[in-house]
């Protein structure tokens, strides 16, 4: 019962931290909805940034704890589901490593990369949707 319970609370946690994380590089540029919300925009976008990677680090961590909770009762799940969900740490770890690289990269690299980090996030949704259907 423990085990179950771990396992949806860590589950639901990083989803909802998914739909944040999302938003946040959009509403902490400097626009309209972003001085409504009191960001200020004296500080650099890389530095207003900083909850979005903590958020991102946390739901790969909530997606690692996720993971080896339901190890036991994995057998019973929905085995394409298992799969989506594999595919889908696969490209949050992607994600991770293309954010670190985000921080440190020139004008110019960081352009397509970031390009690249968009539809990696699309990816995973796409995956993350997939498997909630199937599995939860």
């Amino acid at each position: 019962m423990l085990i179950y319970f771990v396992s949806s609370v860590t589950a639901w946690l990083a989803v909802g931290m998914v739909a944040c994380e999302i938003v946040l590089p959009y509403a902490l540029r400097r626009t309209r909805v972003s001085a409504w919300m009191g960001i200020s925009p004296e500080t650099r976008y890389l530095q207003r940034m900083w909850p979005h990677y903590w958020i991102g680090y946390t739901i790969a961590g909530l997606s690692f704890a996720h993971a080896f909770s339901v190890g036991p009762s994995m057998m019973r799940a929905a085995q394409l589901g298992i799969w989506m969900a594999t595919l889908a740490l696969v490209m949050l770890l992607v994600q991770v490593f293309l954010g670190l690289y985000l921080q440190t990269a020139t004008a110019v690299a960081r352009i397509r990369v970031r390009r690249i980090h968009f539809w990696a996030m699309m990816i995973f949704v796409g995956l993350l949707a997939a498997h909630l259907w199937l599995n939860a």
